[in-house]
């Protein structure tokens, strides 16, 4: 898949954005809605720390829910709401998985407790009783007390390319302002939109 790169007007806009929100909230936590074979969609929250003029990227376990739903339909879309900034984005597009490097890369950068947790998970399956999941977690903390936590075959970066990339800003008396900026036949262009 070839990308176009997001235009550095439109990436300078949200990355400015990203860090005015970050000062009041964690900006990275985006919505990721995705939908499977049967179609019907899902949403959860997801971070998203790593963004350049390629897209959005995001680390998730293969063999979750949304992990499922992009091996069938790769076409997925982000909504994050910063309220400090009384604005929306969503971003929508194709999601690629990336390259081992490069998860290996991120998966290098989460904390420890973190890479801990998700070993200790298997995402979106059946758990018995919490006890259960708090007891692997304890196990995985003395397997690898004094060494680097590898990353796990089932944890994959992906990167969303976007095709739409739309602020929603809150406008007085319901006037609210939309920009939307749209791939067309391999061109990036913009348009207002009605609230």
């Amino acid at each position: 898949m070839s990308i176009v790169p997001i235009p550095g007007g439109v990436l300078d806009e949200f990355r400015n954005r990203y860090q005015e929100a970050d000062k009041h909230l964690d900006a990275g936590a985006m919505m990721l809605a995705t939908a499977g074979r049967d179609a019907r969609p899902t949403i959860r929250t997801m971070t998203i720390r790593v963004f350049d003029e390629l897209g959005f990227v995001f680390l998730s376990n293969n063999d979750s829910r949304k992990g499922a739903d992009l091996s069938v339909n790769p076409q997925a879309a982000l909504c994050a709401y910063w309220p400090p900034l009384k604005l929306q984005v969503t971003i929508a597009g194709t999601v690629v998985a990336l390259d081992p490097t490069e998860s290996d890369s991120l998966w290098a950068k989460r904390s420890r407790e973190n890479q801990l947790a998700a070993w200790a998970s298997q995402q979106s399956h059946p758990l018995e009783s919490r006890d259960t999941l708090v007891t692997r977690l304890e196990e995985l903390k003395r397997r690898y007390k004094d060494v680097q936590v590898p990353r796990p075959a089932c944890w994959q970066a992906y990167r969303l390319i976007p095709e739409r990339i739309e602020f929603w800003h809150v406008g007085w008396q319901r006037l609210h302002e939309r920009v939307c900026h749209y791939l067309e036949n391999g061109v990036w262009k913009s348009v207002l939109l009605q609230p």
